[in-house]
């Protein structure tokens, strides 16, 4: 699997993708925008975590741990992590 073009990055953003260990790797979303706030340094945020050796996908728990097994199909462009699909709020926002 390339692990680069596994989503179509966000409007205004890309990917890095980078080893963390011997068979994972670390996969940034970044900015690619200025912020005043920390004086024009790249944002950025894991958007999670790709083991070579088993071809699967990881949510991340923070930039230097990796969480549980996700699949792509319950990823968004956004983040790794997993969508709550009974959360009442995206219910709300999705139904007319």
């Amino acid at each position: 699997m390339n692990i680069t073009s596994f989503h179509e990055p966000p409007v205004g953003y890309w990917y890095r993708v980078e080893k963390f260990k011997k068979d994972v790797y670390r996969i940034e979303l970044v900015y690619k925008g200025k912020f005043v706030y920390n004086d024009g340094v790249e944002s950025k945020t894991v958007w999670g975590f790709y083991n070579l050796k088993t071809d699967e996908f990881h949510s991340p728990v923070n930039y230097k741990k990796m969480g549980k097994k996700v699949k792509l199909r319950d990823t968004t462009p956004f983040s790794a992590m997993k969508i709550n699909k009974n959360n009442t709020m995206i219910e709300s926002l999705t139904h007319d």
